[in-house]
């Protein structure tokens, strides 16, 4: 597979390359600011809270060996954010921060469902990774036939006409890309088995 896989994503940022930390940022920074954002942060406090993310991984990097089997990346992430976002709200002032809301994310009553929200934005992340690299190895029409048709529910009617192909093509379209979105997806399992798509 020509894709990023998460392992080799992390080992090239190891060894300095820009356009992998760049790569990084895009894939992570949505994720950081909805957390953020869930937690009553404001933009700016968002913006700083992956900044912190960055930071950290940036000075660790160098020591950092990602071994799947003692524990994902995406479990790393999450703690760091956590971390990060419990140091912000810490450092509001005492009028503007809720005891309620910084109790709940040191005691984690809050946690569990921002968690799962997080796990959800990851299998987000990962799917439209998925269909990022389907994209790359079809055609144009074929994969908006299986947008359209596929992903979008439109009526295969509607997309035969908008793309002028015929309706079988629409069909065949969709089967194969599902068939194909299928291996993709197959190859992310292999680094993170919880994306269960």
């Amino acid at each position: 597979m020509s894709f990023t896989t998460r392992e080799s994503l992390l080992n090239k940022i190891q060894d300095g390359d820009q356009a992998s930390w760049e790569e990084f940022y895009l894939l992570y920074r949505p994720m950081a600011f909805r957390h953020g954002r869930r937690l009553g942060l404001s933009r700016e406090e968002c913006d700083e809270l992956f900044q912190q993310v960055m930071v950290q991984f940036f000075k660790s990097i160098g020591t950092f060996h990602y071994q799947p089997e003692l524990g994902r990346f995406r479990n790393y992430l999450i703690r760091a954010l956590r971390h990060a976002a419990s140091r912000l709200l810490e450092h509001r002032q005492p009028v503007e921060m809720l005891p309620e809301t910084l109790s709940a994310v040191n005691e984690g009553g809050l946690l569990n469902e921002i968690d799962r929200k997080i796990l959800a934005d990851w299998r987000g992340a990962l799917f439209n990774q998925a269909l990022a690299e389907l994209k790359k190895q079809v055609e144009q029409q074929t994969f908006e036939a299986f947008c359209f048709y596929g992903l979008q529910r439109r009526e295969v009617g509607e997309v035969a006409d908008y793309l002028q192909m015929k309706p079988g093509s629409v069909y065949t379209a969709k089967s194969r890309c599902v068939a194909m979105l299928r291996n993709i997806i197959g190859e992310l399992q292999k680094s993170d088995p919880e994306f269960k798509l």
